[in-house]
């Protein structure tokens, strides 16, 4: 005699999943990818609901109870700082597919201006746009390898166009307003130095922090300020919480830069919180695949 088990609470079982669904779309709309998601997290529910149903009640409730504490306790823990990832390359260039600006449109000085890209370039106390150099209080980024292409044609040297310095001092500053939400930013990183600092910024608040001395660690090279091919670094950084805005600064002389590179939809990578979840999920899925495909009977 065989006895074959159906699912009569099969409601309950939908709204458990979509309740399972709906925490974790909770726990990422504290500032993680929210537009990234909604199709997932529908695609998902659709996914965890079928597998439920398919199986015997009691398997499926305790796999909904289990998969429910599991979101719960997810939800309730402390949601991770983003993390800004920095890579960095001496004759390095700019990321494939991003918005190249040089700066070249800028007027010298601190008027600051918008450039022909959009971006919206501020200076502060003793920041301002210049070219070439001036004893103890800035020096050109040295142009080598990759460094100018898609955004002149100089090979070699200091560069020779118009470039930003954030200055020397604590009230100074170079800021940048880009045209859309980005996650990406490269700069041309000139003598790199330890107390120089670039801050990510979303609507003038910080939300990611790079330090002269992480810039130069992923490039290989010491923080040491040197003027030469070996101080200067192509300097990319991602980061899974977008942003509108980088802000440098230099609590002594000096933060320069040039050749900038943006973009809104670089390569994902997940955050440190994203990844349990990310984990537990496809475990969650893939053992539902796997017992559905048992059939719901017992043998008397």
């Amino acid at each position: 005699m065989k006895l074959t088990f159906s699912v009569s609470a099969g409601e309950k079982l939908k709204g458990i999943s979509y309740l399972a669904s709906f925490l974790l779309v909770f726990r990422e709309l504290q500032g993680r990818f929210v537009r990234e998601y909604p199709k997932v997290i529908l695609t998902a529910s659709a996914m965890l609901t079928a597998r439920l149903e398919a199986l015997p009640p009691r398997a499926a409730k305790g796999l909904s109870i289990g998969a429910l504490a599991g979101m719960l306790a997810l939800c309730c823990a402390p949601s991770a700082e983003a993390t800004p990832v920095v890579t960095a390359s001496v004759g390095g260039g700019a990321p494939a597919g991003a918005i190249l600006d040089n700066l070249d449109s800028l007027p010298l000085g601190a008027s600051g201006g918008t450039t022909t890209t959009g971006i919206v370039v501020s200076f502060g106390d003793t920041g301002q746009a210049v070219q070439g150099s001036d004893v103890d209080v800035y020096a050109a980024p040295y142009v080598s390898g990759s460094n100018d292409v898609g955004f002149g044609s100089q090979t070699s040297g200091p560069d020779s166009s118009t470039y930003a310095s954030a200055g020397g001092t604590d009230l100074s500053f170079a800021e940048l307003v880009f045209p859309i939400q980005v996650r990406e930013v490269g700069l041309l990183w000139g003598s790199i130095d330890t107390y120089n600092t670039l801050e990510l910024l979303e609507d003038g608040s910080v939300v990611g922090t790079i330090t002269g001395s992480q810039a130069a660690a992923a490039a290989g090279v010491p923080a040491s300020g040197d003027q030469g091919i070996d101080g200067t670094a192509y300097v990319t950084v991602t980061n899974s919480t977008p942003f509108n805005g980088v802000e440098a600064l230099s609590s002594q002389y000096a933060f320069e830069f040039d050749n900038i590179a943006y973009s809104s939809d670089p390569v994902h990578i997940p955050e440190p919180s994203s990844l349990p979840m990310l984990l537990m999920g496809l475990g969650l899925i893939g053992g539902l695949l796997y017992f559905g495909r048992r059939k719901a009977t017992v043998g008397v």
